[in-house]
């Protein structure tokens, strides 16, 4: 295990996507990316170009952008030419095969994951522009606020220069350029992340400011705002009672009681923790609870007041049954490696369902254990990379 700041996985250190091209219309483009994949039950390179250029309507070469936007959403990754199904991509085709025979079911589900996905990968940015409603004036000192904040929790136990450095670096929205050897450096480009800081006052790690181009004006915040009105945040220049609540309980997952105009600071997961095999000086306490994340989302589209309930043990054991069934045969490439369901397909499988149904997903994992303890059957077995992986027993 190497400590977080001492690894090359910064996207733990922010969660902000740094580049802009591919992400227009990107609930609609997973949609039918879902729909190539469940027509097809694989997704195979030929398919993928295909969509690219006639359900995208986009020139091919422009698939690498797409490829970028979707392996940082968790939909698929290319390895060897070869595209293979992420956790986002395989919920997405759990939830259309569900809801095979009701589309608004379906699409009040897939929204709920997609804001999950969204918030995995560019929360800070995306929660924070959102929390102006959009207001292009108030951006730079916003975002300044956050970067204030993020910073001094992490000041608070990183007391080397080199780590404060290094963090400075990384929590910021200047593009950070990786030079061979491994190292990355941090320089002022012509990209819709850049800076108009000077080479002085950047290596001033107390200086939080700021200082956003033309680029990123024009470039960034329309691309979130698209997302927030097709997520159901913020319609008609104003956020949504469900905008509302997103924030609420995105400033609420610190551990403390957030103002309304409280930076608002995502920490990792603790399941992107053990994933990546990396620590950190910071209290454990500061880690986001899976299941509290998930808590968050849901809270979004289902206020915590509603009565409805989820995890009826029934209804979670059918659940898991049906979509490790599913899960097994989605990629035929694949079908014999998927024994087990990972945990975080489930979850998110359950979350899109729970949020369909307007119903509170509860303690997940909770649930989960409790009810392996009671039918022997259901299997979890530790995982690092999804919590666990649940299977069931022969006999």
């Amino acid at each position: 295990m190497v400590d977080i700041v001492q690894s090359n996985e910064t996207k733990l250190l922010i969660r902000k996507i740094g580049y802009s091209v591919g992400l227009e219309a990107t609930l609609a483009r997973f949609k039918q990316l879902i729909d190539v994949y469940v027509a097809e039950s694989q997704l195979s390179d030929p398919m993928w170009q295909k969509l690219v250029k006639e359900g995208f309507g986009r020139d091919i070469q422009s698939r690498k952008h797409f490829e970028n936007v979707f392996g940082v959403l968790g939909l698929f990754t290319v390895d060897n030419g070869r595209p293979v199904p992420h956790a986002i991509l395989d919920v997405g085709a759990l939830l259309k095969r569900y809801y095979s025979t009701d589309s608004a079911a379906y699409d009040r589900a897939i929204r709920a994951v997609l804001l999950y996905s969204i918030t995995a990968a560019d929360g800070e940015l995306f929660s924070t522009l959102l929390s102006t409603s959009f207001n292009k004036r108030e951006y730079e000192q916003r975002l300044t606020d956050f970067r204030q904040k993020k910073l001094s929790l992490f000041y608070d136990r990183y007391l080397n220069r080199f780590d404060r450095e290094k963090l400075h670096q990384v929590i910021d929205f200047q593009e950070v350029t990786s030079v061979p050897g491994g190292k990355s450096v941090q320089r002022a480009t012509s990209g819709p992340f850049a800076q108009t800081r000077n080479a002085a006052t950047s290596r001033d790690i107390e200086d939080f400011s700021i200082s956003l181009s033309d680029d990123w004006y024009k470039k960034v915040p329309p691309r979130r705002e698209a997302w927030a009105q097709d997520l159901g945040l913020h319609t008609n220049g104003a956020v949504t009672e469900c905008g509302l609540r997103y924030l609420h309980v995105m400033r609420s997952l610190l551990h403390c009681r957030p103002s309304s105009n409280s930076p608002i600071v995502l920490m990792p997961l603790d399941s992107e923790m053990r994933a990546r095999h990396v620590t950190w000086a910071l209290d454990d306490m500061l880690m986001i609870d899976h299941d509290r994340f998930l808590q968050a989302i849901n809270t979004t589209y289902v206020p915590s007041n509603s009565d409805a309930g989820f995890g009826h043990s029934n209804d979670l054991l059918d659940l898991a049954k049906y979509s490790l069934e599913q899960f097994t045969k989605a990629d035929t490439r694949f079908q014999m490696l998927r024994r087990e369901l990972p945990y975080v397909v489930f979850s998110l499988f359950v979350l899109g369902i729970s949020v369909s149904g307007g119903q509170s997903i509860g303690n997940l994992r909770s649930d989960m254990e409790a009810l392996a303890k009671e039918n022997r059957n259901l299997l979890l077995r530790p995982s690092r990379v999804s919590v666990y992986g649940i299977s069931f027993s022969r006999h």
